[in-house]
C-alpha cells in the first residue's frame, strides 16, 4: 500500500477531494459504516441479545417467497416522527439497501472494507 503526506497548513481546510485521496469516507457515510457493522454482528450472532430484539428477518415475518426474504434482510419497523431517527429504523433501512453480494459476506473485516468500497465508488 502506497502512502502519502498531504502538505497543510496547521488550521487548513481539508476539502473533498483531500478526503477522496486519504479515502476517507464523509461523515455521514462513516457513520452508516459504524451502523451497518453493527447490523452485521446482529444478523451473526456477535452482538449481545438486547441489540436483537427489534431486528426481525423478513422470512420470519410471514410464509411468502419474496426478494426480501431470500436475500437476507430485515422487516423494517413501522415508526412515527421521531423513530426514523432510531437504530433500528436506520440499521434495517440500510442494510437493505445494501447489494446482495455484501449482505453475504460472513468476515467482519471484509465487510467493513466492502462497505468503504461501495460507499467511495458512489460518493
Amino acid at each position: 500500500m502506497i502512502r502519502f503526506v498531504l502538505s497543510l497548513e496547521q488550521r487548513s481546510h481539508i476539502s473533498k477531494n483531500h478526503s477522496k485521496d486519504l479515502n476517507w469516507l464523509p461523515v455521514q457515510k462513516r457513520d452508516d459504516q459504524i451502523t451497518l457493522c453493527h447490523v452485521f454482528k446482529i444478523k451473526h450472532g456477535l452482538a449481545p441479545d438486547y441489540m436483537s430484539e427489534h431486528f426481525v428477518s423478513q422470512d420470519s415475518v410471514h410464509s411468502h417467497n419474496t426478494r426480501f426474504s431470500k436475500s437476507g434482510c430485515f422487516s423494517v419497523p413501522k415508526v412515527k416522527s421521531h423513530g426514523l431517527k432510531s437504530f433500528s429504523y436506520n440499521g434495517c433501512k440500510l442494510w437493505n439497501q445494501l447489494p446482495s453480494d455484501i449482505r453475504a459476506i460472513t468476515n467482519l473485516s471484509h465487510f467493513k472494507n466492502s462497505i468503504k468500497q461501495h460507499y467511495l465508488s458512489v460518493i
